[in-house]
C-alpha cells in the first residue's frame, strides 16, 4: 500500500513542477500555493479511494456512442466551448466529488453538465444498478444524455445564466434510468417500467443513495449564495465569472421532488434551499414565494434579474409575418378512432433556439382547465417549409369525439431565461384550430 502511496505522490509532484514551468492562461503569479492545496487534495482523494477498496478504474464511456442530443436539439456543439469549472463539491457518503462543466450550442443555448470528477473528468461511477455496478468511471461524453444538465439561452454577451434544483438523482450520477440505471422508490408507475414491450421495472435505488443537486451560474457579479439546511445557514462563494456554485445533499424520501430526477430551472434558484444571492456591489437578492414567476418578482428588494445579464438586441417579428393559415386533417388511428394532423406553412427561418413554434390545444375528454402542448417539426424551418404536428390521445387511442380547440403560436424571447419564462417573451398568433372529431 504505501508502495502505491509513494508512486503516486511522485507523479502529483512532477505534474507540479510542470506546471511551474508551462502555466496554463489562467493561472497568475502567486499560485504555487494553490497547487499545494491541489496536490494535498489530490492524495486526499486518492488515499480515500484506496481506503475503499483500491485504486478507482477508469470504465468505458458513459455511453457507448455519442447521443447526439445537443446535435439534433441545438445544432450541435461549438468547438472550443466544453470547459470544466473549478468545482468540486463532496458526496455526503464520501468518495468522488461532484463537479460541472459548461458548453455552448450552434443554435444560441448554454448548457451545464452535472457529474462526479475523476483526474480532471466529468462522469458517472458503476453503481445503483449503473454500468453493472462496475465500480469503475465512466467519462461522460461531451454529448452525453446520461449527464444532469441544464440548457437555456445566452444573453447578448454569449454568457449563460441558469439555476437548477433536481431531486432523487442515483450516487453514481447517471440520470438515464432508460440507460440501465435505479429509480426512485417513490417513482411512478411511468418511470418503473421499461418500455420494451415486457413492461420489465427499473431495479429501486437505495434511499441512501438518493441525492439532490442544487447548482447553477449567477454570472460575473455574483459574490455568493446564502441557504438553510437542516435549519442551519451557511454561505457559500461563487466560483468564477460564471457566478457558479453546486450544492449536493443526500435526499429525503418525502421532498418536494420526490420522483426521479424531477425538478425545476429558472432565472433564480427556486424550490431550494437557497435563500439569497449576494453581489459585488453590495445588493442581495431576497428569494420569495413568488420568486419562480420571474421578472419584478424574482427578487426583493426589486433587483434587475439576473444581475449582470445584457440583453439582446433584435427585433421581433410581427403579427402579419408570421400568419400562415393551418390545415387539418383526421386520420384512422391504431385502435380505430381518429387522430389530427396539423401542417402550416412556417413563413419565418427559424435558426436558433430563441424562437419556437408551440401547437397548444384542447381535445375532447379533457378536462376544461387542462390542454395540450407540443411541437411540431422541423424545430429550426426554413422560410416556405411545412411544420407538421399530429394531435391525438397519445400510446394509439385517438381522439375522442367532439370539439377540438386551441392555436399555434410563435414564441421569440429576447429576454433572460428558456421561452416558457415571463419577461422578453414576444407571442404571436400564426393561426387557430376548430375541428370537429366524429
Amino acid at each position: 500500500m504505501n508502495d502505491v502511496f509513494d508512486d503516486l505522490e511522485v507523479q502529483l509532484r512532477r505534474a507540479v513542477r510542470a506546471r511551474r514551468t508551462t502555466r496554463a492562461p489562467w493561472m497568475r503569479r502567486g499560485h504555487g500555493r494553490s497547487a499545494a492545496i491541489a496536490l494535498t487534495a489530490m492524495l486526499l482523494i486518492s488515499a480515500g479511494a484506496l481506503a475503499a477498496g483500491g485504486v478507482i478504474k477508469i470504465g468505458a464511456p458513459a455511453e457507448p456512442h455519442e447521443s447526439g442530443f445537443y446535435t439534433r436539439r441545438g445544432g450541435g456543439i461549438v468547438e472550443g466551448t466544453v470547459r470544466l469549472l473549478p468545482v468540486a463539491v463532496p458526496d455526503p457518503a464520501g468518495g468522488l466529488p461532484w463537479g460541472m462543466r459548461v458548453l455552448s450550442t450552434k443554435r444560441g443555448e448554454g448548457c451545464v453538465q452535472v457529474g462526479r470528477l475523476f483526474e480532471g473528468k466529468l462522469g458517472a461511477i458503476g453503481q445503483d444498478s449503473s454500468f453493472h455496478d462496475d465500480a469503475q468511471f465512466h467519462e461522460f461524453g461531451d454529448e452525453s444524455f446520461g449527464a444532469e444538465r441544464a440548457c437555456t439561452l445566452l444573453d447578448g454577451a454569449n454568457r449563460l445564466f441558469v439555476n437548477a434544483v433536481v431531486g432523487d438523482i442515483p450516487a453514481s450520477a447517471y440520470v438515464g434510468y432508460a440507460y440501465n440505471s435505479c429509480v426512485p422508490s417513490t417513482a411512478g408507475p411511468y418511470e418503473r417500467f421499461a418500455e420494451d414491450g415486457k413492461r420489465k421495472p427499473y431495479p429501486v435505488c437505495p434511499q441512501a443513495d438518493e441525492r439532490n443537486i442544487y447548482y447553477g451560474l449567477l454570472g460575473p457579479d455574483a459574490n455568493s449564495v446564502t441557504y438553510v439546511l437542516d435549519g442551519h445557514t451557511h454561505t457559500l462563494p461563487t466560483v468564477g465569472p460564471e457566478g457558479a456554485y453546486l450544492i449536493v445533499t443526500k435526499a429525503s424520501p418525502k421532498q418536494l421532488f420526490n420522483f426521479d430526477h424531477g425538478g425545476t430551472e429558472d432565472v433564480v434558484p427556486v424550490d431550494g434551499p437557497i435563500t439569497e444571492l449576494h453581489y459585488r456591489d453590495g445588493s442581495t437578492c431576497h428569494l420569495t414565494s413568488r420568486s419562480w414567476i420571474g421578472g419584478k418578482y424574482a427578487c426583493t428588494p426589486q433587483l434587475k434579474v439576473p444581475v449582470g445579464w445584457v440583453p439582446v438586441r433584435r427585433p421581433a417579428p410581427s403579427a402579419a409575418q408570421v400568419a400562415s393559415p393551418l390545415h387539418v386533417r383526421l386520420v384512422r388511428a391504431p385502435d380505430g378512432g381518429y387522430e389530427a394532423i396539423l401542417s402550416f406553412v412556417s413563413r419565418v427561418a427559424i435558426t436558433n433556439a430563441r424562437s419556437s413554434y408551440t401547437v397548444e390545444w384542447h381535445e375532447p375528454g379533457q378536462p376544461p382547465q387542462v390542454n395540450s402542448y407540443g411541437p411540431p417539426r422541423p424545430l429550426f424551418p426554413a422560410v416556405g417549409q411545412t411544420e407538421v404536428m399530429r394531435m391525438g390521445r397519445g400510446l394509439g387511442r385517438g381522439l375522442h369525439p367532439g370539439l377540438i380547440t386551441g392555436e399555434v403560436v410563435l414564441q421569440d424571447q429576447v429576454g433572460p431565461g428558456n421561452l416558457e419564462e415571463a419577461g422578453g417573451t414576444v407571442t404571436l398568433t400564426v393561426g387557430r384550430i376548430h375541428l370537429t372529431v366524429p
